[in-house]
């Protein structure tokens, strides 16, 4: 402990007149000389600050000094200005008025990726409703841009949007039909991933046996005529099922429109390379 030595109303800062005691507690002492002695008074200790009274937290909650060049990027430094709410301040962003990602390189920091053309069908993905299955551009109908015009894909199916038909009583194709089988075909080549499908052919109620044998060569048919434009037989399985599956009554015309009719159905798929 330091005791300053005082003389009468005079306190000196002489250092050789500080004395200092080893084993004292840390207390502020002055040291008064009384007739040629010292001795030591314990100083009043400062008060903390009251509860009521505010106490400035200004300097614990100021985020801490970004490093140079990084404002506005680290979480704890002062937000900038960022229009595009992706991330990256507009003063680094090369791209501030598109939401994009951070990147090292400077030109595209912030910038969305570029637009590609997956299925290459002459429409960039940003425009194309089908962006992996080539099919023509329709301007005036978002929902069908780029995509087949006679075919979908779905999750278990093919769906067909346009029927394929078949002349009556037979199984031959009808010509307005071959554009469907070519749109087909070119989904299920586009499609590797898509490993095997089954072509049901149904019917409407016919005489018992006649319904199930023709649907069958109905479904062979276009199982042929797949494979000749590239589809390998493999993946395909035609099968006939007559007209046990109606989807409405056989003995109206929405019967004769609907229950006659193709279906491909998605029985296994792998993973897309």
């Amino acid at each position: 402990m330091r005791c300053r030595v005082v003389s009468g109303s005079r306190r000196s800062s002489d250092p050789a007149m500080m004395v200092t005691m080893s084993h004292a507690p840390l207390f502020l002492f002055t040291v008064t000389l009384l007739s040629g002695s010292a001795s030591c008074t314990k100083a009043a200790e400062p008060r903390p600050p009251s509860i009521s009274q505010p106490v400035s937290v200004a300097s614990s909650t100021r985020s801490p000094a970004c490093p140079p060049g990084t404002e506005g990027t680290w979480p704890s430094c002062n937000p900038l200005p960022d229009r595009d709410g992706d991330g990256v301040a507009d003063r680094f962003d090369s791209c501030p008025e598109k939401p994009g990602a951070a990147s090292l390189d400077k030109a595209v920091h912030g910038c969305p990726p570029p637009d590609r053309d997956a299925d290459k069908d002459g429409l960039l993905d940003s425009a194309d409703a089908c962006p992996h299955e080539s099919g023509p551009d329709v301007p005036d109908d978002p929902a069908a841009r780029g995509c087949p015009r006679h075919v979908r894909v779905a999750a278990a199916a093919i769906v067909l949007v346009s029927p394929i038909q078949f002349n009556a009583d037979r199984d031959s194709l009808r010509p307005e039909s071959m554009t469907v089988i070519d749109d087909l075909a070119r989904v299920l080549i586009k499609h590797p991933e898509i490993a095997l499908v089954e072509i049901r052919g149904h019917l409407n109620a016919r005489r018992e046996n006649y319904g199930v044998n023709l649907s069958q060569k109905r479904a062979e048919s276009v199982r042929a005529a797949l494979a000749a434009r590239g589809v390998e037989p493999a993946r395909l399985v035609a099968k006939g099922y007559g007209d046990s599956v109606p989807l409405a009554l056989p003995d109206t015309e929405e019967g004769k429109l609907r229950n006659a009719r193709i279906e491909i159905v998605i029985l296994e798929r792998r993973s897309r390379r």
